[in-house]
């Protein structure tokens, strides 16, 4: 394995949604599972905090939203446009009625990105378009450990990828499955996503340091269980909670080759 490090990535541009993670407070929420109506106009928040409101982003009367936690008068939890996409972040339970039932859909294509204040890290998305909103926040760790680069194989197959490593996760970033998406052999995605703090929630509010017994609650019943690890699977996509005394300690988002 050779250690190398990025230096194209100095010279990508750029911006910030949000500052870095030192200053985020670390996830400590209350699950809440319900489905909501939104009852009067109400902005979507970075965080659950009033000073973190985005402005061009919001729900309108009757739109439904699907809560996982709650904090300070605020739920977190995701709405789904009519073209599949979603939109993750806090509101405020003031703008929420609850509906009666609230149904837990089995893991999905939904499900391929985690979410923090400075934007949704997705799976299978372009590695250079996440730098340009990460770049910032990882340049010590970027500097400190540069990538390592390495060659994975099925079939005839041989494909190259990097790991490269931010304060609380690691993104292993590849040319998997490029034929597959129609893709150049240089074009490389986000195929991994490992989550190793708690500053980071998964498209259903998990993180680290939450237990066995709320993960099923969000997600369900798991594709694969074992006293340290409970995984989920979508197509050829993974989601893997990593276990110590039923304790998320890790969680992973991965693409697997075709």
């Amino acid at each position: 394995m050779k250690k190398i490090l990025l230096l194209i990535m100095s010279m990508l541009s750029f911006h910030s949604y949000a500052a870095c993670d030192e200053s985020w407070k670390k996830a400590d929420y209350e699950q809440n599972i319900h489905s909501y109506k939104v009852i009067n106009k109400t902005f979507f928040h970075s965080t659950p905090d009033d000073n973190s409101r985005n402005n061009k982003l919001f729900l309108i009367s009757n739109n439904t939203f699907v809560g996982f936690l709650k904090s300070g008068g605020y739920e977190f939890g995701r709405y789904t446009r009519k073209d599949g996409s979603i939109v993750m972040g806090w509101l405020k339970d003031d703008d929420l009625s609850e509906t009666e039932k609230t149904n837990t859909p089995e893991f999905n294509g939904a499900d391929l990105s985690i979410y923090s204040p400075n934007g949704n890290i997705e799976l299978s998305s372009s590695f250079e378009g996440f730098y340009k909103a990460w770049g910032r926040c990882g340049k010590k760790e970027q500097l400190e450990t540069g990538a390592w680069s390495n060659y994975i194989s099925k079939g005839d197959e041989t494909y190259k990828y990097f790991d490269n490593y931010w304060k609380g996760f690691i993104i292993r970033s590849s040319n998997i499955n490029y034929k597959h998406f129609g893709d150049d052999f240089d074009l490389y995605r986000i195929t991994t996503i490992t989550v190793i703090n708690n500053k980071y929630i998964t498209g259903r509010g998990i993180y680290v340091g939450m237990n066995e017994n709320e993960i099923i609650n969000a997600y369900g019943e798991p594709t694969s269980r074992s006293k340290d690890k409970i995984s989920y699977h979508f197509k050829n996509n993974t989601l893997s909670f990593m276990l110590d005394n039923d304790v998320i300690k890790n969680i992973i988002l991965e693409e697997s080759i075709l």
